[in-house]
């Protein structure tokens, strides 16, 4: 029973919602409602937590049914750590899918009908890129990242917050969420040729999807060169200048990268330099 606990937390990526929790909780408290405001009204505190639990069971939803469409192409890439249609069945994978996605919108009735509506379409989208936008060119990268920022983002658009800070880092989000996408598309080559996948990595091959993962992160500094250079706002600059060493550094790792591990640590340093600028709302 534990073990199968265990492996249902696998499946549903727990590390993964930590980690959007802990995002959105910050944004709330440091950004959105600075300074413990938030806390002084319980109906806006109960608001918040209902758009964070919402956000975290449409999103175990989502990976769920990832893991049900994706039982095939991961026993190539990855064997040892399917657990879908072995540990879990693909029908008990389904039902939870389903019955995370009617918690998840039900939730979202408490809030009001925008988020309702932000809820549905991210659990189709989310259905609509695991059935078939994965394994297309960029456009499952680019919806994965989109609705990332969304998440990130969605603190402020309840509460109909406009937030310049909070949308800077939905858009870093976005970035490193792309780059991390094309590189798990590198890293799933193999599977995904085997069952007619049509993914950058696949259309352009290893060598030209360095070149656009590098011209991306590129693209992203000197998008955040530009913004500090112009804001007035220390937050904004105190952004760029604790991320863009992580950036440059990420990028020398990137030109090295010709093995399938390397491409793992690489995924692995996006997920550190998702979280770095998870935990630079603190000090903003």
């Amino acid at each position: 029973m534990l073990l199968q606990l265990n492996h249902f937390f696998k499946v549903i990526r727990f590390k993964n919602l930590l980690i959007l929790v802990l995002t959105q909780v910050l944004a709330f408290y440091f950004i959105v409602f600075p300074r413990l405001s938030f806390l002084v009204d319980n109906i806006v505190y109960l608001k918040a937590v209902i758009v964070m639990l919402s956000t975290m069971f449409v999103t175990a939803a989502g990976y769920l049914i990832n893991d049900y469409y994706d039982v095939k192409i991961d026993l190539l890439n990855k064997p040892e750590k399917v657990i879908v249609g072995y540990t879990i069945s693909r029908r008990y994978a389904l039902i939870f899918h389903s019955i995370f996605n009617l918690i998840a919108i039900a939730l979202a009735y408490f809030v009001d009908y925008y988020f309702i509506g932000i809820v549905f379409f991210t659990a189709l989208f989310l259905w609509i890129y695991s059935n078939k936008l994965k394994r297309s060119f960029l456009t499952g990268n680019m919806l994965v990242a989109l609705l990332t920022a969304i998440s990130v983002y969605l603190p402020a658009f309840v509460f109909r917050h406009r937030s310049e800070l909070l949308m800077l880092f939905a858009l870093y989000s976005f970035f490193i969420c792309l780059i991390r996408e094309i590189i798990k598309d590198v890293e799933d080559m193999k599977g995904d040729a085997a069952f007619g996948s049509k993914t950058l990595p696949i259309v352009l091959g290893m060598r030209k999807s360095k070149s656009v993962v590098l011209w991306i992160t590129v693209l992203f500094i000197s998008f955040q060169i530009a913004i500090s250079l112009f804001s007035i706002n220390q937050k904004v600059i105190l952004i760029a200048l604790v991320t863009i060493p992580f950036l440059i550094h990420f990028l020398y790792k990137l030109s090295k990268a010709d093995t399938n591990q390397a491409f793992k640590n690489l995924s692995l340093h996006c997920k550190i330099l998702m979280l770095i600028g998870v935990l630079i709302m603190v000090l903003c």
